[in-house]
Formats: structure tokens, sequence, C-alpha cells
């Protein structure tokens, strides 16, 4: 087994859930042997030397989105004003953050693992549906970056090698490029039905094989600046477990925080889990 592909694996959901059910992980213990060799480590201190050394030889993706649920998330707003979704699909592309609160600000990820040829492409995709939009980066990338979108709307911001945020150009708005149908496709059923109806009084009744482009030809005559704002009131309300349970998640340990924000435990596994962290 690659030895960063290891790393890698003990910072996810499996590993959780073996925790979880079995009060152990092979691929924590795996991992424990390979860089710590140490016995007498409690999982929770396995869990925070294993995160060190992901900081400081191999920040992957992971470690990008933990630090700005950490820093940005966490650190500068809260989870009752500011949502964060990962993983979603805007155009072509799939969008690694998007930070939710007033405004929305999409966060492209590039790591020093990772080049820059898709960049223009997914930036354009963004566009498409959010006005703001965030480069964050490596060090290693920071010359052709700041080359290619400095003085543009583009934000760039990078993780120094000290893992602190630094922000280099903010984020402008620019809704040149908003466009109905890349925001209609993102919405769900329901989520379309209540943009529409805060700009109709009354929408057509029709079968649910119509539905669809019939709505989008209401939504398509709303101003795209108006549904941009309404697309993130809907946005905001789609993942409130965490915000339910805010004081478990609060215990959540540094390193796991991204882990468990988009995928949230229910209260006693919060307790659970709490209890396990504590076991070697």
């Amino acid at each position: 087994m690659d030895e960063l592909n290891l790393l890698n694996r003990v910072f996810s959901h499996k590993t959780l859930s073996e925790l979880l059910s079995n009060g152990e992980s092979k691929i924590l213990e795996q991992a424990t042997k390979r860089y710590l060799g140490t016995d007498g480590l409690d999982s929770q201190e396995k869990f925070a030397q294993l995160y060190s050394i992901l900081s400081k030889h191999y920040r992957n993706e992971y470690f990008y989105k933990n630090t700005l649920i950490n820093k940005v998330l966490l650190g500068k707003h809260s989870l009752n004003t500011t949502t964060a979704l990962s993983e979603i699909w805007l155009n072509r592309s799939k969008a690694d953050l998007i930070l939710l609160n007033r405004q929305a600000v999409v966060y492209e990820i590039k790591t020093e693992l990772d080049n820059l040829e898709r960049l223009e492409g997914q930036l354009s995709d963004y566009y498409q549906v959010f006005d703001r939009v965030m480069i964050i980066t490596d060090e290693s990338h920071l010359e052709k970056v700041w080359e290619r979108y400095r003085g543009s709307s583009v934000g760039i911001s990078i993780i120094s090698k000290r893992n602190t945020i630094r922000c280099l150009q903010e984020a402008k708005r620019n809704s040149t490029y908003l466009e109905h149908r890349a925001m209609y496709k993102i919405l769900r059923k329901e989520e379309r039905r209540r943009v529409l109806e805060r700009f109709y009084p009354e929408l057509p009744q029709v079968d649910q094989f119509a539905e669809f482009e019939c709505y989008y030809e209401l939504f398509a005559k709303i101003p795209c600046e108006s549904l941009n704002q309404q697309l993130i009131v809907e946005l905001k309300k789609r993942d409130q477990k965490v915000i339910q349970n805010q004081s478990e998640f609060s215990k959540v340990p540094t390193e796991l925080k991204a882990l468990l924000y988009f995928k949230p435990l229910k209260k006693e596994e919060y307790v659970k889990l709490a209890a396990v962290m504590k076991e070697g």
C-alpha cells in the first residue's frame, strides 16, 4: 500500500465507522505503526500526530478543506450564520467548497499535489452560478496563479508553510457570467418551487414530466442577480444536522472537523465517538 495513500485513508468516514462499530480501526492502527511506531497512545492522540505528519508532508485536499472549516467557517464565521457545501457540481466542474452566508464564495483548492490545467474552465463554470470565487493554493503554485489572475475578480489565498491562510487578493463580486440554466440545474425540485413562489403568485399545474422545462421558462424571466440571492437562501437550508448538535460537534477534535461537518453523526454517536477516542 502506498504510504501517502495510507495516511490519506486515516482521515476518512470508513475509519470513523470502524471506530464506532468496533472500537478500533485497522487503517488507524496500520498508520500508527508505520508513521509513529509507538504504543500507549489513545485514538485521539493517534489522529493528532498523524494529522501533524499530513500537514508537514502531504497537504492534500482534505487538509485544505479541514483548514478552511476550522479557520474560516468556525474561526471567522459561525455555524449559525454560515453553511459549507462540498463536492457540488456546478456545470461540468465539481466545486471543492462553497461557503454561504449573506453571500456565497466558491473555493477552488489547488494543493501542491495538483496541477493547474483545468483551472480556467473550473472558474468559468463557477461564475455561471455564483458571483464570488476564491482560489486557495500552495506557495508552489502562487507565481502562476498570481500572474494569471492578479487584478481580476478572482480571489487568491495561500496556505502558508506555517498552515495559516493568507489572502493576497479578495474575491470581488462578478455577476457578469451568471447564467439561468446553470443556476436552475443545481436546485432540487422543491427548492426550485420555493424560489419561483417568491416571484410568482401562482405556479402552473403541470405533470412531473413537463414541470422541469415549464418551470425553467418562468425561472429564466427572473433577473440573474435576484435569483442568485434566492439560491443562497435555499442552499443554506440543505443540511442542518450539525447545527442541531452544535454542542457535540464543538467537542470534535480539530483534525476531524471537516469529516464530521460534511457527514455529521447522531447525538448518541458523538457521545460514543468521544468515549472511543480516549481508548488506545
